[in-house]
């Protein structure tokens, strides 16, 4: 059997449920059910940062993002990119009225939660292929911003990546791939991951020691996992 060589590299890249009709509201316990509460406009710029379509170096915002906000009562809130311009938004949605702290989370979904010390999202194993990048919905992001109680806009808030990448490129004879994996011998590279709001560092359970990549592989092409950080001892592709 002919043996190919290809390419790796890694580099790290860096509520308990959505509000609805019914709420309720932190430490007031199980059976202090509250009427949702009144929701207001806020606008979210972003400043300088890393996000979702690697070009090159740069990694940019595409024009139909979505992210994931929580406001001061951890609820679950969807805000829409309106205006893109490389690697700064501006996303609009709605929080609850009197927030003064909210975080954000790249990209949005709606079985994302958070409580006050962490927030919980889910990194695929299963990926799709996207020549010299990476498909943006696997790279998550976390953003945290103030604002006063009155304000309806935030500029700068600047979102960090909280995964790694591993680069593959493909030699550029080798044709005919309908899939790629890459198997970690000591650690889990996704499944559900829990990120710290203190320092955003991250907790993998419930998944996997293989990421598995579909779709097209262009020969000589180059690819990237998103995985969950830490030290690989080990691996197989």
């Amino acid at each position: 059997m002919k043996r190919i060589g290809i390419i790796i590299s890694a580099a790290l890249a860096a509520l308990l449920a959505s509000c609805s009709d019914d709420t309720i509201l932190p430490d007031q316990g199980v059976d202090s059910v509250q009427p949702a509460p009144e929701l207001v406009p806020l606008s979210i710029s972003t400043g300088t940062q890393t996000k979702t379509v690697l070009s090159g170096t740069t990694v940019n915002w595409t024009a139909d993002d979505q992210i994931a906000v929580f406001d001061d009562l951890h609820c679950l809130n969807c805000f829409d990119a309106v205006s893109v311009s490389g690697s700064s938004a501006v996303f609009e949605g709605k929080v609850a009225a009197k927030t003064t702290d909210f975080y954000a989370v790249y990209p949005y979904a709606g079985d994302i939660k958070a409580d006050a010390e962490n927030i919980y999202v889910n990194l695929p194993s299963e990926q799709t292929s996207k020549s010299g990048s990476f498909a943006e919905e696997h790279n998550i992001s976390v953003a945290h911003g103030t604002k006063s109680v009155e304000a309806d806009e935030v500029d700068g808030v600047v979102f960090r990546n909280v995964c790694s990448l591993i680069k593959f490129t493909l030699p550029d004879k080798l044709s005919r791939i309908s899939d790629v994996e890459f198997t970690a011998s000591n650690r889990l590279l996704a499944g559900d991951v829990t990120i710290a709001k203190s320092d955003y560092g991250t907790n993998v359970k419930n998944g996997s020691n293989t990421v598995k990549m579909k779709g097209s592989f262009g020969a000589g092409s180059t690819f990237y996992f998103v995985v969950a950080p830490g030290t690989i001892d080990g691996f197989s592709i």
